[in-house]
């Protein structure tokens, strides 16, 4: 009995000590957290130091066009081709994708229509979170992610991505004028990832909403060289449906197009042509 009453005793006066002890732990836990917190950088902060370590900012600011050049592949698929990219201000960009036997994708957008012309589901003008998509992209600062483009622009935490630790970032664009901001918040939103060492972009994953329904992605972003006057990633893996198309760039340009490059192709501009009036019968 006397040794049930110590067990008892001592398990009480355990129990009272833990009690007494938690709210401290809790709190210790509670402020390491907050400090972790207050540790993060804004999201602000860091585009803006990708910005500058890259030289993106400075050299957006002083060139008005680029155009690039290079080549893709599809490995699972034993496809190669070419690839190259028109790009200008204020918001204007083309790419065409030559994926030799499989045909050549061509697509575009002058900032307000975008358009794609596609060897399986042929030639159509762009709507919905893909319209949003291509409007974002065309514009000649997108990547510094400023203006009223962009609903929020948040830090998340600090994870791996592709063996590298970065900065997670949620990047949220604004739904287009009628679109139902709720039900494409998914396909409006992207997570990037900055490298905390280098504070390079090393990549994003996000959703989109299109022919093929809804299609995750993921990007990563590798071999930063010199091109073009800033640091730019030469070779990007983009990963979905299960298959990885692989870009590489060899050579960029800066200041030699004029509006011809932008121009779309015959099939685009009869779907872009007001319809003709329609002809009054004979009386």
């Amino acid at each position: 009995m006397k040794h049930s009453l110590r067990t008892t005793l001592r398990a009480g006066a355990l129990l009272a000590t833990l009690s007494l002890a938690a709210p401290t732990a809790l709190a210790q836990e509670a402020a390491a957290q907050g400090a972790v917190a207050q540790a993060l950088p804004t999201a602000r902060e860091i585009v803006d130091r990708f910005a500058t370590v890259s030289k993106l900012r400075e050299t957006l600011e002083k060139t008005r066009s680029m155009h690039a050049k290079g080549t893709l592949s599809i490995p699972a698929l034993g496809i190669q081709g070419k690839l190259e990219t028109w790009s200008a201000k204020p918001s204007q960009n083309r790419m065409s994708m030559d994926m030799g036997p499989a045909g050549t994708m061509v697509a575009g957008c002058d900032g307000e229509v975008a358009w794609m012309t596609h060897p399986l589901m042929g030639t159509r003008l762009l709507s919905g979170a893909e319209l949003l998509q291509s409007r974002v992209e065309a514009s000649w600062f997108a990547a510094l992610k400023q203006g009223e483009a962009y609903e929020s622009l948040r830090t998340v935490g600090r994870e791996s991505f592709e063996g590298k630790e970065c900065w997670k970032i949620e990047v949220v664009t604004r739904p287009l004028p009628g679109m139902d901001a709720e039900a494409t918040r998914e396909s409006r939103t992207t997570h990037e990832y900055y490298e905390v060492e280098s504070g390079l972009l090393r990549g994003a994953k996000s959703r989109m909403d299109g022919e093929l329904g809804n299609v995750a992605s993921t990007t990563v972003h590798a071999e930063y060289r010199e091109l073009g006057g800033r640091l730019l990633a030469t070779r990007t893996i983009v990963r979905q449906t299960g298959q990885e198309i692989v870009l590489v760039v060899d050579s960029v340009e800066v200041d030699t197009l004029g509006p011809e490059a932008f121009v779309p192709p015959p099939e685009v501009q009869a779907l872009l042509a007001p319809a003709a009036p329609a002809k009054k019968p004979p009386q």
